[in-house]
């Protein structure tokens, strides 16, 4: 399943089943699941810089200004153990293992569950590009007296 916000995308998926051999008449009942969101945030970053074009033939040093940008990538992935709970299950609504999708599994699990995962991942993102974009907001340190 794949979701975008605050143009952080976010893929979530199914890693991996537990199984308990036999709940109740059920068998292969899935207890737990690895989920994993796996979230990316592309931005630019620019760089401009000022470069000798030329010098011309009384010395005057002739400059322009020259922009660079670079597209950048930054990922994160957070796996988290789902538990279900099996108790209880009705015959009715019970799915085999062996007809189980990752969108059923996935259904199971909270939306505020998978949500709040998605937010720390593009919270984690969303730090690391403003510290690259924006270096100076980071920049801690002890500073000279200016009457010094």
């Amino acid at each position: 399943m794949i979701v975008t916000s605050n143009s952080v995308t976010h893929n979530t998926t199914i890693k991996s089943l537990i199984k308990i051999g036999q709940v109740d008449s059920n068998l292969d009942v899935v207890s737990a699941a690895v989920v994993s969101v796996a979230s990316t945030l592309g931005y630019s970053e620019t760089f401009t810089s000022q470069t000798v074009i030329g010098i011309n033939s009384v010395g005057i040093v002739s400059t322009g200004i020259t922009t660079t940008t670079f597209d950048r990538l930054e990922e994160k992935e957070t796996q988290q153990t789902i538990t279900f709970n099996t108790s209880g299950i009705a015959a009715t609504s019970f799915v085999g293992f062996s007809s189980l999708t990752e969108s059923k599994v996935l259904s199971w699990i909270s939306s505020d569950t998978l949500a709040g995962i998605r937010t720390a991942n593009e919270t984690v993102l969303l730090d690391i590009k403003d510290k690259k974009l924006n270096p100076l907001k980071y920049e801690v340190g002890p500073a000279k007296l200016p009457w010094s």
